[in-house]
């Protein structure tokens, strides 16, 4: 062979070495090897339930599960049941013990570990490089979801707006809410957006059969606006129900006769009707101004519609006592103006520390009391001056009254009794006090007859020149009377041939 063949030889193996050693670099520059992280296990140790060590940096920058977590309690408060129950306490777990929890629906694992140095906790998750903050992140996720959960079972319509997207999310009740209903609610809620205006504003709906009010408002949380609606149907027409009453109770108020004033807790004036403007001659514009209650009886002395007070540091004392005793409701007194007239003040305590002052005028009742007293009175002198005893019965059959001569007659004054007193009892009496011994028994069964029919008499006759003359007569009401008079024999004339 010759040397120009030895020579193309070595040339062509030359050649195909480059070629096959830059093939190779292509191929291997294509595909690099890539090195896979292996899953890495938090590791806690405790001692007497206190964390004293972790390796959570190597996770984590911002450490935020590591501050989370200072005692054995914070640990199980953070690794929730994800394992099942773990023990309230590390230190009734027995030494040289390793027990291996396993995640209820997944794969992590969780390992304690309890010797002389400590509680050695370990967690692992082969789906995750750091199984601390893989846990942490289904903490917050099942926070999330509970918090979804509140906010769609909130009792009021809540509306979430995105200020970038206007993207919205409804809960459950404002889903309630029918296509009118939300057009309705668009143009205000629109309005309170544009004007920044946190609310609230009251809404109506008017409905076929009903009327319906919302109450709406907005927050602002930087990124989004919060729309709340609370029915607010049942409030809006308890308020009109007591503006109603308070409109009713007004006009009573208005056509009442007797004047009414009424303070609040801190004894500001709050309502005053007619009557008491025409009772007391006080101004209306004074009573307008709200005046408290001293003020108000120190007006009230001015125009002479209360007693005068001798001493005015007592009189004011006395006010004070007199609105002390209004509040506990004790407070009732009549005053005699210098006018003549007469008026009855009454103080009534309200809910809340607040006081009503009522003032009537009694100036008639008065007149027409001291009229039938002085009447009574007389008809009492007139009896009192006759010689005859006389008691009158009830329908009851009890004394209502007699006159001086019975009260001589049997020696005992009635009005001075505290029991009430029967015809039995004034008939024994009668008898022990007189010396006619007769049977008196007919004139008790008389008196004690329920309805009597005509007059009855009966004549008591002794050893003595004077006769007893008992009569019984009937009264207007089924009431009785009774007389008794002495008569000489002579002059005795019997009107019932009975005779004792």
């Amino acid at each position: 062979m010759a040397a120009w063949d030895y020579v193309g030889i070595i040339l062509c193996a030359v050649m195909l070495s480059v070629l096959v050693i830059f093939v190779a670099s292509r191929l291997t520059a294509e595909k690099p090897v890539i090195m896979q992280a292996k899953p890495e296990a938090a590791r806690f140790l405790f001692r007497s339930d206190q964390l004293v060590n972790h390796n959570l940096e190597e996770f984590e920058h911002d450490l935020s599960v590591a501050a989370q977590l200072q005692t054995w309690g914070d640990f199980k408060k953070w690794i929730g049941s994800r394992f099942g129950t773990l023990l309230d306490t590390l230190e009734k777990q027995p030494l040289q013990n390793i027990e291996i929890l396993k995640e209820l629906d997944g794969k992590a694992t969780l390992t304690i570990c309890s010797n002389s140095d400590g509680h050695h906790v370990t967690l692992t998750d082969p789906s995750s490089y750091s199984p601390a903050v893989k846990h942490q992140q289904l903490n917050n996720d099942k926070s999330h979801k509970s918090l979804e959960t509140a906010i769609d079972r909130a009792p009021f319509a809540i509306l979430q707006i995105n200020k970038e997207s206007n993207q919205r999310r409804e809960n459950a009740l404002w889903k309630r809410f029918s296509i009118e209903e939300k057009a309705e609610l668009e143009q205000p809620l629109s309005d309170m957006l544009k004007s920044e205006m946190s609310g609230p504003k009251q809404i109506s709906f008017n409905h076929s059969t009903s009327q319906k009010w919302l109450e709406l408002s907005v927050q602002d949380t930087g990124d989004d606006w919060l729309c709340y609606t609370t029915d607010i149907s049942d409030l809006v027409e308890a308020k009109n129900a007591q503006r109603a009453f308070l409109q009713t109770l007004t006009k009573t108020f208005a056509n009442l006769s007797t004047g009414l004033c009424v303070f609040d807790r801190d004894h500001r004036m709050v309502l005053f009707n007619p009557a008491l403007v025409n009772l007391t001659k006080l101004p209306i514009d004074f009573l307008s101004a709200r005046p408290n209650l001293m003020s108000f009886f120190d007006k009230l002395r001015d125009l002479q519609m209360m007693p005068e007070p001798k001493n005015y540091s007592a009189w004011r004392i006395q006010i004070n006592q007199m609105i002390a005793s209004a509040i506990g409701g004790l407070y009732d007194e009549t005053w005699a103006l210098p006018s003549g007239l007469t008026y009855r003040i009454t103080g009534r305590p309200h809910p809340d520390g607040a006081v009503a002052f009522l003032i009537e005028n009694i100036t008639d009742d008065v007149v027409l009391t001291h009229r039938y007293r002085a009447q009574i009175d007389m008809r009492q002198s007139a009896l009192d001056s006759l010689d005859d005893a006389i008691a009158v019965f009830s329908q009851g059959k009890s004394l209502l009254f007699c006159n001086a001569a019975l009260a001589r007659l049997i020696n005992f004054d009635p009005d001075q009794s505290i029991t009430e007193i029967t015809p039995k009892d004034l008939i024994a009496r009668c008898e022990s006090s007189t010396a006619y011994k007769a049977d008196w028994s007919a004139i008790t069964s008389k008196l004690m007859e329920s309805r009597l029919q005509g007059s009855y008499s009966k004549l008591f006759r002794n050893k003595n020149a004077l006769d007893l003359h008992c009569q019984i007569s009937p009264l207007s009401g089924n009431q009785t009377m009774l007389k008794l008079s002495f008569q000489k024999r002579s002059e005795t004339k019997v009107p019932q041939p009975e005779i004792a």
